[in-house]
């Protein structure tokens, strides 16, 4: 008898092999796709948080500059109406440069509606 003679083996059953690795290779894939949905979702929010803290950074940095200066003259406009507490504040009798509006400008706070 030949030891290599193929009827003398018993049969390999494969498909249930093959099952169990495509199953295992579907949930790998699905769990990797899972895990890089999450990262994205996270790497979103920590760049939404960074951009509104430097926002933020920016408007006080921008305040703190208007208020050590005493304020921003503008012209005095249905968009930026003067502002009745800082009256007494805006003693400036001068007239713009850039020829905007040859009106009296008036003071105004960022930080005010």
């Amino acid at each position: 008898m030949n030891p290599y003679h193929v009827k003398d083996l018993p049969p390999v059953r494969i498909k249930p092999y093959i099952l169990a690795l495509t199953l295992i290779w579907s949930a790998l894939v699905i769990g990797l796709w899972a895990w890089d949905v999450i990262q994205i979702k996270q790497g979103s929010l920590d760049l939404a948080t960074i951009q509104a803290r430097e926002s933020l950074k920016k408007d006080i940095i921008y305040r703190r500059w208007n208020a050590g200066h005493g304020g921003v003259y503008v012209p005095i406009t249905p968009a930026t109406p003067a502002n009745p507490y800082l009256k007494v504040l805006s003693g400036y009798s001068g007239q713009f440069q850039s020829g905007a509006d040859p009106g009296k400008p008036g003071l105004y706070d960022a930080a005010g509606p």
